[in-house]
């Protein structure tokens, strides 16, 4: 299996993922009402942890709406 790049001098993986990635696996999954945190990472590849922090940064950014219900977050376009 072929290691994943990580960035200098840490433990981190060194991928880069574009807002535009998040955000059109926001519109994908929002043919549904909404997209959880989760439904994002699988889609966008990336990990829960990194789904939740950028969709979190979109909707400081006024991009994405979100709400927490149950026990996710839950978010849209604006």
């Amino acid at each position: 299996m072929e290691e994943r790049p990580r960035k200098p001098g840490t433990t981190q993986y060194a991928e880069n993922f574009s807002d535009e990635q998040f955000i059109e696996a926001v519109k994908e999954i929002t043919k549904i009402p909404t997209a959880t945190a989760p439904e994002v990472a699988e889609k966008v590849g990336c990990s829960k942890k990194t789904a939740i922090m950028r969709l979190k940064k979109l909707v400081n950014e006024g991009v994405l709406d979100s709400d927490f219900r149950g026990a996710a977050w839950h978010f849209n376009l604006k």
